[in-house]
């Protein structure tokens, strides 16, 4: 068990890196290999959000996006809603922004 102790940034960038290129399998199995770790969903999300609001280099409207999600999911994760479903589900909303703007890209 870890105490005091959040997910490295460079783990939660690689998930979000699977996410943006649409290989939710490979996010699945990089948010498991933290909860086998002794991560908690609450600890990723922290991180995540703190990721999103540190980076400098996304679009504001998915940097929007991405933390509407996020913020969603915290509430969920705060009134015990942290399952692994619910976890998965999180990646798939995560990954919409993304694909949302590869598909304006595509008209």
């Amino acid at each position: 068990m870890k105490i005091v102790d959040v997910p490295k940034p460079d783990l939660v960038i690689n998930i979000f890196k699977q996410c943006e290129s649409g290989n939710i399998k490979q996010a699945i199995v990089e948010i498991n290999s933290l909860l086998n770790d002794g991560y908690n969903a609450y600890d990723i999300v922290q991180i995540m959000s703190r990721v999103i609001g540190d980076n400098t280099q996304l679009e504001d409207e998915i940097k929007f996006d991405l933390l509407k999600e996020v913020s969603y999911f915290k509430t969920k994760v705060l009134d015990g809603l942290d399952s692994k479903a619910s976890i998965y589900g999180f990646l798939g909303n995560i990954t919409e922004p993304f694909l949302n703007k590869k598909l304006k890209g595509i008209k």
